[in-house]
């Protein structure tokens, strides 16, 4: 059986069973999951969940008390924008279980609705009138590891992946305004999604970007203003800036005196597989910085240099790519921003089983192979965390989605009369 009869498989005995494991499987991990991620927050001894701090902070908003002297139980700090903590009230003055639980099955809907776009924007820009359930699966597939780990850690990064694929989702679809509202929505939760409007500037998206910026400059003032009072919202962004935002981009020195170095922002923390983690890892805190915004840059160039003269049936690719490249270039990252690829995922499952050009389809099945490997290897391995194993492997995730663009280029000229 070929990777093209899995995308669509005939109507067999196959079809007969394989589509009600798939979904009893589903059922059972989202259970299982469910179980895991209430035990860690509520009964777990070491309150192994990011949950249990962005409660705190909730709690924090509602009592008056200093968001960023807000922890867990296991000595975590807060480390967001403002306006999260207020999303987070609502849950905090639920019982640690069922708050938990409700935040879970927030982020399992979440997460089958960003599947759900993302099939939505690779069928509609392919024209592809088949059965798309296989390359759901495949897709959902390749990002299980970090969906698994961000649902069993209770983190954000669920709600901050939904935002960023409904952006694109809601966008693509001529609904700029909601578009923007959802990526405003996710810079205010994690902030370097803001990287994306070099996206949309350089796609003379004009009006998406505006909006984009009024709302994230409307989101981080009026509600905290109406929470927490004028003052003392400029005094909570003074303090996350000083805390988070400044040594994030500082540093050895800053990050080090920062109170959340261990926590969050050290670059020797192994889980965080950026460009500037892996080199700093790599080759010292000297030449670090400087190695990666290089590298950063040169990949920003290369993306557009390449989208400039791309086909429109390839954009999903040259969005992945952006995505990637958005994960690489981010100051620090885990293993759970990796959900953040699922519209990458999606778009080469579907070229490894659609697209007309062998080569092509081979190039992408061998990579998505790769890049299967080498996430199971950098979970299992600590020393390959080390290397930055699961790093490379998205520099050629990167690269190779970029060459697809360049084939299709040149196979639609080769197609042209006209040409």
């Amino acid at each position: 059986m070929t990777m093209r009869d899995v995308a669509s498989p005939p109507h067999n005995g196959f079809c007969g069973w394989a589509r009600p494991s798939v979904l009893f499987i589903t059922v059972l991990l989202v259970i299982g999951l469910g179980w895991v991620s209430v035990y860690r927050a509520a009964c777990s001894p070491d309150h192994r969940s990011d949950f249990t701090v962005y409660t705190a902070a909730g709690e924090a908003a509602l009592t008056g008390a200093d968001l960023y002297k807000a922890q867990n139980p296991r000595g975590l700090s807060y480390v967001y924008p403002p306006p999260f903590a207020i999303l987070m009230v609502p849950f905090s003055v639920l019982p640690v279980s069922l708050g938990t639980l409700a935040w879970y099955a927030l982020s399992v809907l979440l997460t089958f609705w960003s599947l759900r776009m993302c099939v939505t924007m690779v069928r509609e820009e392919r024209r592809f009138d088949g059965d798309t359930f296989w390359l759901a699966v495949l897709a959902a597939v390749l990002v299980l590891p970090w969906f698994i780990q961000g649902t069993a850690e209770g983190q954000a990064t669920l709600l901050m992946s939904w935002l960023v694929v409904a952006a694109l989702y809601w966008q693509t679809n001529n609904r700029p305004i909601l578009g923007a509202a959802c990526l405003a929505g996710a810079i205010l939760v994690k902030v370097f999604p803001a990287v994306l409007l070099a996206y949309f500037v350089w796609r003379k998206k004009w009006r998406f970007v505006a909006a984009t910026l009024v709302l994230v400059a409307l989101g981080a003032i009026v509600p905290p203003a109406m929470v927490f009072g004028w003052n003392k919202t400029l005094t909570y962004w003074r303090e996350w800036a000083a805390v988070v935002a400044g040594p994030s981009l500082g540093n050895e020195q800053q990050r080090l005196e920062s109170p959340v170095n261990g926590q969050l922002l050290s670059p020797y923390k192994v889980r965080s597989q950026t460009l500037e983690a892996v080199c700093w890892r790599l080759t010292g805190a000297r030449h670090a910085c400087g190695i990666a915004v290089a590298a950063a840059v040169a990949m920003l160039v290369i993306i557009g240099l390449v989208g400039w003269r791309s086909q429109p049936q390839s954009e999903s690719l040259i969005v992945s790519a952006v995505l990637v490249w958005m994960i690489l270039a981010a100051p620090l990252s885990e293993f759970h921003y990796l959900l953040v690829l699922l519209l990458p995922m999606m778009a080469m499952v579907f070229v490894a089983t659609h697209e007309p050009d062998g080569a092509t389809r081979w190039l992408v099945r061998a990579m998505l192979a790769v890049f299967a490997v080498a996430g199971l290897l950098t979970l299992a391995f600590v020393p390959l965390q080390q290397i930055g194993l699961l790093c490379w492997a998205m520099i050629g995730l990167w690269g190779v989605l970029l060459t697809v663009v360049i084939r299709q280029a040149r196979t639609s000229v080769r197609n042209d009369p006209c040409g």
